[in-house]
């Protein structure tokens, strides 16, 4: 028997309530980081990568595909926090192509100021929401959907 070509009002809840759920918390994060450190969600994004990095450095193809962008997104990101002295760029001695990403030292900085907050606003707004056992749940299914959409 073939499924139905509409979702369930049980397959619709779930949805709604998930994307909805993820939608504003993404939102909202980006809001509070903003607002107490002045850098976006997508800018700490970058730099965590980075302070995760070998050395603190990738090449932008690297960074890309570490943080699952398109590559032109990601240098056009780098390029304006280069501006702003929290990366520095450097051409690939090995093979004088690629462009490395540097973390300076005011990146360190600012990340290092902006991850307290940040991990106390995920505490308040995600961790302490959803109970141990759940948070097992949670990630156990993230997982599955992850393996569900990965090329």
């Amino acid at each position: 028997m073939a499924r139905r070509p509409v979702l369930s009002d049980s397959e619709r809840e779930t949805w709604t309530t998930y994307i909805t759920a993820a939608t504003r918390l993404q939102r909202a994060i980006d809001v509070d980081l903003q607002s107490r450190s002045g850098i976006s969600a997508s800018e700490f994004e970058i730099l965590s990568s980075l302070w995760d990095a070998a050395e603190h450095r990738l090449r932008i193809s690297e960074l890309a595909a570490r943080i699952d962008w398109e590559r032109s997104r990601v240098s056009h990101l780098v390029k304006r926090m280069s501006g702003r002295g929290l990366l520095e760029l450097a051409s690939c001695d090995e093979d004088g192509r690629g462009t490395w990403v540097l973390l300076t030292r005011e990146g360190r900085l600012v990340l290092l100021r902006a991850l307290r907050g940040h991990v106390e606003f995920l505490r308040q707004s995600f961790f302490d929401s959803v109970e141990p056992d759940q948070r097992e749940a949670l990630t156990a299914v993230s997982r599955r959907i992850l393996d569900a959409v990965e090329p």
